[in-house]
């Protein structure tokens, strides 16, 4: 037994030393990458190349007049004042619920006494000086006309999609001379507003309004129906506009408010019916704004923005016309604009420029003796104002990382903005369904000073279409179909998921003046025999 134990330890040993050994030859001694290289079968070999695009791109202002306002969750109002972006006012209009009363079986009593009405907010986001105070109007909504055909269509149906540049009172929605009540907000003296009541300052319009919802005045007078009748109610309380008012303030604020969690409480009294100088009991009824679960009774809501021109921005000249382009042919520009709420945004052609290197990618091909060549990886860069070619290695200036802390989180890139249709990469809906990451990306990159879309999916599908295109014996030009020349205009805006952001962004173009850094792709692909 003490033998076979002995040899065993010696073979032990001497495996290891072995081992040992292979390994430190082996880590002294240097590989030919290539090594065999020749062996593989002709039709087998590949080779990966990469390759910087800096030509083709041209990008123009663009506005779509077509960007849904309506039924959203959030109710946004405020005003903000900007050199580059202009005079932006926001406001909202809703239609409202009655929640709940204090005395639902003698409802308001007998000659009820009007205290105050509140506005209840629930403030969710906010951008711009919060210390400014603003004042603004709450509007009645005088019919719900502005349901009926509002698609243009003359069939008088009811149609609950409007966009941004819905105005109340160009359509008749609302009399802007004769507000209800008026208000302040914010109060200036608190930072980030959250949920918050404000007391609304009552016009004489304003309080014969209260009487008929204290059912005192007015075709419900002495009748509750109209409280038990969510159809009856929103046919005759049509709904509120909240709009701003005059600004003179700098810089001013908008405000995101959840509408779900928003509303109106009314304040009061009623008397003793025996002796009508007694307090019988204090009254409060709540109201709450759009819900997006009370469509049922036509509840709706609709955000509305106006916008002023600037020296750097023409919104009447940059807006979609209809059949398509801008009212005013746009020129590529060096500098350009992208924002949320229905504004600037940019579209991007891919030219004729930009495919003559797709032919040099065929033209390789076919000198080399390779098959085929296959796209691995296409990544679009488009950097922001003051980030200049090659800047990112000396580091940034204070400016432009104010404009990195400034700017919209998330690009999207579509193929058709007024449908939200995206590229194919940028697949929206299954990573919200499936709360995945998509390698499309469109994040900016601080240290680059640039967002980075990887596209490739979408370079993939136009590389086929340059290939299968046929050439014009006449002009020599490849003849492409419509689907195929909808795919070379993209249109560069906030992501799907935050197009009422209250941020913005200055990008640069494709056309490079000075040390400025233009759009590129870094195009990698495999060239195979």
């Amino acid at each position: 037994m003490k033998n076979y134990r002995g040899v065993r330890k010696w073979l032990n040993a001497v495996l290891v030393l072995g081992v040992a050994g292979m390994l430190t030859f082996a880590g002294c001694t240097e590989v030919d990458d290539t090594l065999g290289y020749e062996l593989v079968p002709g039709n087998q070999q590949m080779e990966m190349r990469l390759h910087s695009i800096r030509k083709g791109f041209e990008a123009r202002m663009f506005m779509s007049d077509s960007v849904k306002s309506s039924n959203l969750s959030y109710g946004y109002f405020g005003t903000t004042k900007s050199d580059t972006f202009g005079i932006r006012k926001v406001g909202f209009m809703t239609q409202y619920l009655w929640a709940s009363i204090s005395d639902r079986k003698n409802w308001y009593g007998y000659r009820p006494i009007f205290d105050s009405l509140q506005l209840l907010l629930s403030v969710s986001s906010y951008a711009g000086d919060t210390l400014q105070p603003q004042r603004f109007g709450v509007y009645r909504i005088l019919n719900n006309d502005y349901l009926k055909d509002n698609d243009g269509n003359g069939d008088g149906t009811t149609d609950t999609t409007f966009f941004t540049s819905f105005n109340p009172v160009a359509a008749g929605c609302v009399d802007e001379n004769d507000p209800l009540f008026t208000f302040t907000f914010p109060d200036g003296t608190t930072t980030g507003p959250a949920t918050t009541a404000v007391t609304l300052e009552p016009t004489p319009a304003g309080l014969d309004y209260v009487k008929e919802l204290m059912m005192q005045e007015g075709k419900y007078k002495n009748d509750s129906t109209v409280y038990t009748n969510d159809s009856l109610w929103v046919n005759y309380f049509c709904g509120l506009a909240i709009l701003p008012l005059d600004f003179n303030g700098t810089t001013g604020a908008t405000f995101a408010t959840t509408l779900a969690e928003s509303g109106m409480m009314l304040y009061g009294r009623n008397r003793d019916s025996v002796d009508a100088t007694l307090i019988r009991d204090t009254l409060q009824t709540l109201f709450y704004f759009y819900d997006e679960y009370a469509t049922t009774y036509g509840n709706v809501s609709v955000n509305t923005v106006e916008r002023t021109n600037t020296r750097y921005i023409d919104y009447d000249a940059i807006v979609e016309k209809p059949g398509g382009g801008t009212v005013e042919p746009q020129q590529p520009f060096e500098l350009g604009y992208v924002e949320g709420m229905g504004g600037a945004l940019v579209e991007l052609t891919l030219t004729d420029e930009f495919l003559s290197v797709l032919g040099e990618l065929q033209a390789e091909q076919e000198d080399e003796g390779y098959r085929t060549v296959a796209i691995n990886q296409a990544l679009l860069s488009i950097y922001v104002d003051g980030v200049t070619d090659g800047g990112w290695e000396q580091g940034f200036s204070q400016k432009v990382i104010e404009r990195f802390d400034a700017s919209i989180s998330r690009l999207g890139l579509y193929t058709d903005f007024k449908t939200l249709t995206p590229v194919s990469d940028y697949a929206y809906d299954y990573e919200q369904q499936y709360e995945v990451t998509l390698p499309y990306g469109g994040y900016l990159n601080r240290s680059l000073g640039c967002y980075t879309l990887n596209i490739s999916s979408h370079i993939q599908r136009l590389w086929r279409a340059y290939q299968e295109a046929p050439i014009d014996p006449e002009t020599g030009e490849r003849q492409y179909t419509e689907a195929q020349k909808r795919m070379m205009t993209l249109y560069l805006a906030p992501g799907a998921t935050d197009l009422f952001t209250f941020n913005r962004i200055a990008l640069q173009g494709g056309i490079k003046a000075g040390e400025n850094a233009p759009i590129h792709m870094e195009l990698t692909y495999t060239l195979i025999k």
